[in-house]
Order: C-alpha cells, then sequence, then structure tokens
C-alpha cells in the first residue's frame, strides 16, 4: 500500500488542529459527537478499540440528549471532571481520524466554521 506524503504546509495544520484538544473542552466534546455520529452511521475505524467504541457510545449519547441529529447538547458546566477528561483523551487518540472527516467535510455538524455547540 502506498501512502501518500503530506506537505509539511499540511501536517503543519493537521498539527495545530489536533493540538487544540490539548486546551479546547468544548472542541473535545464535539468530536465526541462526531466520533459518535460516525460510528453509528456506519463508517467504522479500524485502529478504535473496543473500550473506546463503547466509551464514545456511551459518551456520544449523554452528550447528544436524544438529539435527531445527534447534535451536541449539553454544556462543559454539564459534565463530570472524568467524563471530560475521557473526552480530551478520546479526541487526542482519534485526533488524526477527526482531522480526515473535519478536512474532507463528510459531517455537515463538523465543517470550518460552524460553531461548536449548534
Amino acid at each position: 500500500m502506498h501512502v501518500p506524503k503530506q506537505s509539511g504546509i499540511e501536517r503543519s495544520y493537521e498539527d495545530d488542529f489536533c493540538s487544540t484538544f490539548y486546551t479546547n473542552s468544548e472542541l473535545c466534546l464535539n468530536v465526541v459527537c462526531d466520533l459518535y455520529r460516525q460510528q453509528i452511521s456506519g463508517n467504522k475505524f479500524s485502529s478504535m478499540s473496543k473500550i473506546g467504541k463503547n466509551r464514545i457510545t456511551a459518551l456520544g449519547v449523554f452528550l447528544c440528549c436524544d438529539d435527531p441529529e445527534n447534535k451536541i447538547k449539553r454544556t462543559i458546566s454539564e459534565i463530570g471532571p472524568e467524563d471530560l477528561c475521557i473526552c480530551k483523551i478520546l479526541a487526542i487518540r482519534y485526533s488524526r481520524q477527526i482531522y480526515r472527516i473535519y478536512n474532507s467535510k463528510k459531517d455537515q455538524l463538523f465543517l470550518p466554521g460552524v460553531g461548536i455547540c449548534n
């Protein structure tokens, strides 16, 4: 399998994008919702562990509060510190996949210029 080389500029954008997960808690919540939407739509990540999938499902259900479009409905103040920590870990762990989803514009709720908590 041939993996295309990434340009230095593209790699820099990807690294900048992924580094925001360390400081932006709201973005991490949105990432978990995006992973949840991808998971229930049938888009699978081969590198995702069963524990990761289970955590994303549980947090996604909680964060989306039965929203028909699975948009995030909880705020930072409604999230316990342990759940917030898990969201950050998941966002960082799956940051490359999230960057590809973001860059491909596959999820209409997770696009450039779209607010974090729609």
